[in-house]
This record gives structure tokens, C-alpha cells and sequence, in this order.
């Protein structure tokens, strides 16, 4: 009966340290292109988190993970969860194709109005 008892709580140990990340990573842009449907965005890449539209131009916005930390400290033991970094990311959508997209921020970009 003991026996169990190491079992129930191993596995109840072990299953807090299996953190897993959740979300899709920004390399989910790869496999976007200009010209593409918005319909292909959305297979490709996923339900956006947040939509915007103004004068026939449609922003489709996804919240991606940049960066996932593993490094273990040693003041945690290892049971720590990584350290996720995200960012905003955009495709912006006119006549129904994907005209352009990158992260919010690069090369000036942003959708805020004018």
C-alpha cells in the first residue's frame, strides 16, 4: 500500500515541472506571403487575437512567441517555467490579400490611425 502512495506522489511532482509554452511561434510568418488569401493566413497561421479595420484595409494582429528561455536557475531548483517573450505581429489585408506583415514596430511600421 505504501508503494502507491510513492507512486501518487511522484507523478504528482514531476507533473509540475512539465511546463509546455503555449501559443505559436513568430517563425509561423515564414510561411506567409504577399498575394495570399486571408482565408490561407488563417490556416496558416491561426485565429488572430485581435482584428482592426478601417477604409477597406483589414489588420489581422497575432500575439507570437519571440523567445522561449529554458535556463534553469539554480535558486529555483529547475521547477521554474521558461521564460516566454511575445510580440505583436500584423498582416495587413486589402482587396481580401495580404499586401503586407511583420512584426509591429519594424521598420517603422505600425497600425495605429493617421
Amino acid at each position: 500500500m505504501n508503494k502507491y502512495y510513492f507512486y501518487i506522489l511522484l507523478v504528482t511532482l514531476l507533473s509540475g515541472c512539465a511546463a509546455v509554452p503555449v501559443g505559436k511561434k513568430s517563425d509561423a510568418l515564414n510561411n506567409v506571403s504577399v498575394g495570399m488569401a486571408k482565408s490561407e493566413v488563417i490556416s496558416t497561421v491561426g485565429v488572430p487575437s485581435r482584428v482592426s479595420a478601417k477604409e477597406g484595409v483589414e489588420y489581422l494582429i497575432y500575439r507570437l512567441i519571440d523567445d522561449i528561455d529554458y535556463t534553469v536557475s539554480s535558486l529555483t531548483l529547475g521547477v521554474a517555467p521558461p521564460e516566454i517573450t511575445k510580440s505583436d505581429y500584423f498582416i495587413k489585408i486589402t482587396g481580401g490579400k495580404v499586401t503586407s506583415f511583420g512584426k509591429i514596430g519594424d521598420f517603422g511600421t505600425s497600425i495605429e490611425s493617421k
